[in-house]
């Protein structure tokens, strides 16, 4: 599956949002091609200023969204993350918002293979993970992302998360968790590290 585009993100709509690669961004790792509850990136080096991990995902779940947990450094108790957000769904004519602790991690919803989505059709987005490597700074991490499907009343998210992550310890590996299933063997991972401020 190809990476995640801004050309290929319309599909998404979520082309907005993501940027255009430039030099500045370095590839760290990139996991495809199987079909398992979770994905990790591990030994993650601390030689950028920022970190970005882009996704296009399918959960094997046959009812209802799913949703993708994020767990950094292994810690998934509600304390040590805050974060707000704000989503809609279809049918809704105003948007959600609210401030949550949540365990495990923080999460974001993804398309499933409930029947009334399309058989192809994968969630986008990315996740930014600021002074990542700084120890004096607790952590920010901020998404856009989620899935929609037009004319369903009772699926579909699109929401924009931002979390403190309450560490001030250099992030070094970041989990990403399938809630209540598997992540499909054609979804996709990819984590950059970026340079400059």
């Amino acid at each position: 599956m190809p990476l995640l585009t801004t050309q290929s993100a319309k599909g998404y709509g979520l082309a907005t949002f993501l940027p255009t690669v430039a030099g500045a961004f370095e590839s760290i790792a990139t996991i495809t091609g199987s079909s398992t509850s979770s994905v990790e990136f591990t030994n993650i080096p601390g030689t950028f200023s920022k970190l970005q991990l882009r996704y296009s995902v399918r959960s094997s779940r046959t009812a209802g969204n799913d949703y993708m947990n994020i767990i950094v450094n292994g810690v998934s108790t509600g304390s040590s993350y805050v974060y707000s957000y704000v989503e809609n769904s279809p049918g809704n004519t105003a948007a959600t918002a609210g401030i949550a602790n949540y365990a495990p991690g923080i999460s974001t919803y993804i398309s499933s293979a409930n029947t009334s989505f399309p058989a192809d059709f994968h969630s986008g987005g990315y996740i930014d993970f600021i002074d990542y490597a700084d120890d004096n700074k607790n952590k920010m991490i901020w998404s856009p992302g989620g899935t929609y499907i037009a004319n369903a009343s009772t699926l579909g998210r699109v929401s924009v998360m931002g979390c403190i992550r309450l560490s001030t310890t250099a992030i070094t590996s970041i989990k990403l968790q399938c809630a209540n299933g598997s992540f499909s063997a054609d979804s996709h991972f990819a984590l950059y590290g970026i340079k400059g401020s």
